[in-house]
């Protein structure tokens, strides 16, 4: 293999700007509940209710620290070519498909919607990708189960 291909590149810049945002978000969320949090107390005349306080906000801070470091990492897998990370994308692909099947089944946008992780994942299973993460007897073992 001469090196990482292109879209290999581009699927780790959006783990990275994705990450990032996400990483914001959390810091975000913890200077709401840290200086606001006298405002997002349920009950209080100037409550915002949109947003959760105490638990809920510290739980959904750590799960958004949490998942964007897991995308950081992704993205580090995806232009190191860790062969464990070729495994994760395609399970996280499948799983984006599934949750985009479950939340616009009776709408035609599943169609629309579902073209991006769809090709994704034709994409990850091409030859020279899998020879990139997998090297060339690894992914000849997975075209012979037909993945």
């Amino acid at each position: 293999m001469k090196g990482r291909p292109t879209g290999i590149l581009i699927l780790s810049i959006i783990h990275f700007l994705f990450g990032g945002f996400l990483l914001l978000m959390v810091i975000a969320l913890a200077g709401l509940s840290l200086f606001f949090d006298q405002y997002l107390a349920p009950g209080n005349i100037t409550s915002v209710d949109v947003l959760p306080s105490g638990f809920g906000m510290a739980l959904n801070v750590l799960i958004l620290f949490i998942i964007s470091v897991v995308t950081i990492v992704a993205g580090v897998g995806l232009l190191n070519g860790w062969p464990w990370i070729w495994y994760v994308e395609v399970l996280l692909i499948v799983s984006l498909t599934l949750n985009i099947l479950y939340l616009s089944v009776t709408t035609i946008s599943f169609i629309v919607l579902a073209i991006l992780p769809i090709s994704l994942l034709y994409y990850l299973t091409r030859p020279h990708v899998k020879e990139y993460f997998l090297g060339s007897e690894e992914s000849e073992v997975i075209d012979e189960i037909g993945y």
